[in-house]
């Protein structure tokens, strides 16, 4: 819980705000996992299934990259022989602002004294695991990024980011979390990759 605990201090994920009693408070939970390495995972995880429409969120769509364009890709990579690299963004839905007022129960074990504890809820101030537009939130901060980074969207998939310059190309695509760059040379995708 310690690590969960960190990330969500670190990034500024809630703060505590005073208990309205006009106003759903979510709640929420830990999730426990072990690893295939052998480490635990602790996840503070929204419960989603209070959720309202129209009061807690309005949008939760969240595109992802079509399988044709996938295979089309990975094509171009094998016919010019193009430098292909992954990478997995961490933390991926504790790092976007939210754009409507979430309350969630305080998380177990947190450090407020017990007696003031249902007076204090947690007024997200970021997306967090389990809530149903945190898809939606990251997709829309990193579109955000890649333009601020002159990279320019593809019509026909809203999930394939193209750059030119003087040095090559650059074809990013995006699955939620996992992300896709091509380039003609290693440089390029350093490049990005320190920037991300």
């Amino acid at each position: 819980m310690a690590c969960s605990r960190q990330i969500r201090i670190r990034v500024f994920t809630y703060v505590l705000v005073k208990r309205r009693h006009d106003e759903t408070v979510l709640p929420c939970r830990c999730v426990f996992r072990l690893k295939a390495d052998g480490t635990y995972k602790a996840r503070l995880v929204v419960k989603e299934f209070m959720e309202q429409k129209g009061i807690d969120y309005t949008d939760i769509f969240a595109p992802v990259v079509r399988l044709e364009v996938l295979r089309f890709l990975f094509a171009l990579v094998a016919i010019h022989y193009l430098e292909c690299g992954q990478m997995d963004v961490k933390t991926v839905f504790l790092n976007d602002k939210i754009d409507c007022f979430i309350r969630m129960e305080q998380p177990p074990g947190s450090l407020i004294d017990p007696m003031s504890r249902r007076d204090y809820v947690c007024l997200l101030q970021k997306s967090l695991y389990g809530l149903k537009q945190a898809p939606h939130f990251w997709y829309w901060t990193f579109v955000t990024f890649m333009v601020s980074l002159a990279f320019a969207r593809l019509q026909k998939d809203r999930c394939v980011f193209l750059k030119a310059s003087d040095d090559g190309f650059t074809i990013v695509s995006i699955c939620v979390d996992d992300i896709l760059i091509i380039t003609p040379n290693k440089a390029l995708a350093t490049d990005l990759k320190a920037s991300l």
